[in-house]
């Protein structure tokens, strides 16, 4: 008997633990009567590079089959099996999965029992920017964004929209293009911070008295936000300084660190 794999649907979930759902649809070509039971049991692995990096329960199934048969599958995705996928990931990725089937069944007078294993595989490539999407669909994305509070001062939108760029080029690694969103998300917030600074540091020093041979608080706030901004800076001179993957994502976490922070003292003195 041949079986193979006519179509298989995956769809990215968020959940406690993230996870891909699988759909997949199996015919054979068995050409003899229905068998009066029969027994599987499947699971689904997820591969990458040929090995197998994660698996779905086992699912088991007692019941009568014609010539096709419908599997539904969920293969968890925690943050450390992303992590693993990012770290070798070049811009596509090459996904498969693979299924292992244990089918057991009896003729209509029960004597008698045949016992079949099959194991199938199915390409899952996906671009890179079919990839970003299920990461996004999964909630991982999100995650990388901290709360930004939105005062309600002209141009706070335009600091969300160039922070939400970076992290979509940190996705794709573009480095040069997140450290210049994170420019420009400098850019365009420093002028809201000025002209709120006074507030801004009254608040930061608020029940602080600090100590007489130490600089205030806001003093030091301020000194590393100017310091934050200034690795953004490192970007627009390409001929003195090569970005390398981990500026880009030390600045982004900063910048939307310490942005984050700003942002709701902002809102205060708004």
């Amino acid at each position: 008997m041949n079986i193979k794999i006519d179509h298989m649907g995956v769809k990215a979930e968020k959940g406690v633990v993230p996870y891909l759902n699988f759909e997949i649809h199996i015919s054979s070509d068995r050409s003899e009567r229905k068998p009066h039971n029969q027994l599987l049991i499947a699971t689904v692995k997820l591969t990458l590079q040929g090995n197998s990096i994660a698996s779905s329960e086992p699912l088991i199934l007692c019941k009568n089959f014609d010539s096709q048969i419908a599997l539904r599958a969920n293969i968890p995705m925690p943050r450390d099996l992303i992590d693993a996928i990012e770290a070798t990931r070049v811009d596509d990725l090459p996904l498969g999965a693979a299924i292992e089937m244990f089918c057991s069944y009896g003729s209509e007078d029960g004597t008698t029992h045949q016992f079949s294993q099959y194991n199938l595989y199915h390409d899952l490539k996906y671009s890179q920017k079919e990839w970003t999407g299920m990461l996004k669909e999964m909630g991982y994305s999100e995650a990388w964004i901290f709360e930004i509070a939105r005062p309600t001062l002209e141009g706070m939108d335009v600091v969300v929209e160039h922070l939400q760029k970076a992290a979509d080029n940190l996705a794709t690694r573009d480095y040069e293009g997140c450290m210049a969103n994170t420019r420009s998300a400098w850019n365009a917030v420093k002028p809201l911070l000025d002209s709120k600074w006074d507030e801004i540091k009254a608040l930061i020093d608020e029940d602080s008295p600090g100590e007489s041979n130490r600089d205030p608080k806001s003093t030091r706030i301020k000194a590393t936000r100017d310091k934050i901004h200034s690795i953004a800076n490192v970007g627009v001179h390409r001929e003195a300084y090569k970005i390398q993957p981990d500026d880009a994502i030390l600045c982004y976490h900063l910048t939307v660190s310490m942005i984050s922070y700003l942002s709701k003292l902002l809102k205060k003195a708004a």
